[in-house]
């Protein structure tokens, strides 16, 4: 009898454990509802300033591209930011950090040029003139490493070189870019920035600043760099991968069309929602809403007499 009274033990014992994991999910499900909002309220912003450079607002505030966007947003942030949390780990006092700078910024730009062509569209390919700022960077973080093996020049020289350099680099990425249309030094000057402007930050903090940011220190300086993601980094980023780049199609309308009846035109599908298309004809910049109900087909693609099904 005490031996059949006693078995019931071990599942009595399993309640507080199951109890004990309660707080933990409560606060999981508030973290993961917070990450949910984040983005949601990033990409809305991303979505709404990429549609207004092009005339409209967005109509549909429910779908996933917004996600996405929001996503983008604060994956490509996070690169930089995890390189200035390891370039502030490096050392402990500036002029060391000023020293590992141009072999973070060498890392992000390599990784630019690596992984960036995968999912942004660029207008430009890559040739030794557009690799220039990347190998500056290889060479100096060469100069700088050895500088700091050697230890016969002063730790402020080869810091200072090592902000010059980073400086130059990006004047430079940001001259190619406007000269030859968006490349791989677009979104390397986006990592090379935001990591030369974070370091300068919290160099320039006191330690009591640095445990009690208030809500102006991140909020200005974060819508600042939500606006330069939605101009000039979402926009180049591919509609496949959930970004702003127009999408190429021949249009087809319809007979009783109030634009181009019975006409198939060449334009750039920015937005699709359930009532109709916003199109940007080439060499305009401001798009245009047709309804559904005038369009009979649409060919994505930038030469529909490739297609067997038009024929």
């Amino acid at each position: 009898m005490s031996t059949s009274a006693a078995q019931p033990a071990p599942e009595e014992e399993k309640q507080p454990s199951f109890r004990a994991l309660a707080p933990y999910a409560d606060t999981l499900s508030k973290s993961v509802a917070a990450i949910v909002v984040a983005l949601y309220v990033a990409g809305f912003l991303i979505v709404s300033l990429h549609h207004a450079h092009f005339g409209f607002t967005t109509t549909e505030p429910f779908r996933p591209r917004i996600l996405a966007a929001g996503t983008w947003f604060f994956l490509l942030l996070a690169i930089p930011a995890v390189t200035l949390v390891e370039t502030v780990r490096a050392s402990e006092d500036s002029t060391g950090r000023a020293q590992f700078l141009v072999i973070a910024c060498a890392g992000l730009n390599l990784l630019a040029y690596v992984l960036c062509p995968i999912f942004m569209d660029f207008s430009n390919e890559w040739d030794l003139p557009h690799g220039t700022p990347l190998i500056i960077l290889i060479v100096s973080a060469a100069v700088v490493i050895a500088l700091m093996i050697s230890k016969k020049i002063p730790r402020a020289v080869s810091a200072t070189l090592s902000v010059i350099t980073v400086v130059v680099v990006i004047l430079v990425e940001l001259n190619v870019t406007l000269e030859h249309g968006f490349g791989p030094n677009g979104p390397a000057a986006w990592f090379n920035i935001i990591l030369l402007l974070g370091l300068f930050r919290y160099t320039t903090w006191s330690v009591d600043k640095r445990r009690s940011i208030e809500t102006h220190d991140v909020l200005l300086p974060g819508f600042g760099i939500l606006l330069a993601f939605s101009l000039y980094i979402y926009p180049h980023i591919k509609a496949s991968w959930g970004g702003g780049t127009p999408v190429p199609a021949t249009v087809y309308f319809g007979k009783e069309s109030p634009i181009k009846a019975g006409q198939a035109v060449s334009a750039q599908v920015v937005e699709e929602s359930d009532q109709g298309f916003y199109l940007v004809a080439p060499k305009e910049k401001k798009a245009v809403f047709v309804p559904r109900s005038s369009v009979t087909l649409i060919y994505f693609g930038d030469k529909p007499s490739e297609s067997v099904l038009l024929h």
